[in-house]
């Protein structure tokens, strides 16, 4: 199969969304066009055929330059998906991925860094940090977001963890 403009937009658009995170450092194979270096080349590919036409709704992603490890996860309307990846910088990566029903969450563990009565102006952070470990049929262990509360540049707006929070409970009640 040929891939079409279509596809290159698709990768093009999930690339934006997890580079945006502790991907922004990931190198690239060529310095004068977008040419990623093999592991995070195939990572895209395999988000490209998996995610397709959906909206992503959140991700993470957690990568470790000095221990050649990274675990991403994205939620779409859907789905959830599970990358890990390990020994990127040898010549024959492992990486696995999992992609499971949104349906099947079992439960959540929500913990926010700040108190509610918080006074002066860290109220305007409110909630803080936002740690979730959610339970999902289908993977032994459970998956751990942390994202603020609220957006840092505008304090009136919530922040990634909100909306992820929303999603985790309306996927309790599907």
């Amino acid at each position: 199969m040929k891939t079409t403009p279509r596809h290159n937009e698709i990768s093009a658009n999930i690339d934006g969304a997890i580079r945006a995170g502790d991907f922004e450092s990931v190198p690239l194979a060529s310095g004068r066009q977008i040419a990623y270096v093999d592991w995070y080349a195939k990572l895209l590919t395999t988000l490209t055929l998996v995610v397709g036409e959906s909206s992503i709704v959140y991700s993470q992603t957690d990568y470790s330059v000095d221990a050649g490890t990274v675990r991403f996860v994205l939620l779409t309307e859907q789905i959830v998906v599970v990358i890990d990846g390990a020994g990127l910088q040898d010549q024959e990566p492992q990486i696995c991925t999992r992609v499971i029903g949104r349906k099947s969450l079992v439960s959540f563990d929500p913990t926010a860094s700040m108190r509610l009565d918080q006074a002066g102006t860290k109220s305007y952070l409110w909630p803080g940090d936002v740690q979730i470990a959610a339970r999902y049929t289908g993977l032994s262990e459970p998956l751990l977001f942390t994202s603020a509360g609220s957006d840092a540049d505008r304090s009136e707006h919530p922040g990634p963890a909100l909306g992820l929070l929303k999603a985790l409970l309306e996927d309790l009640g599907r």
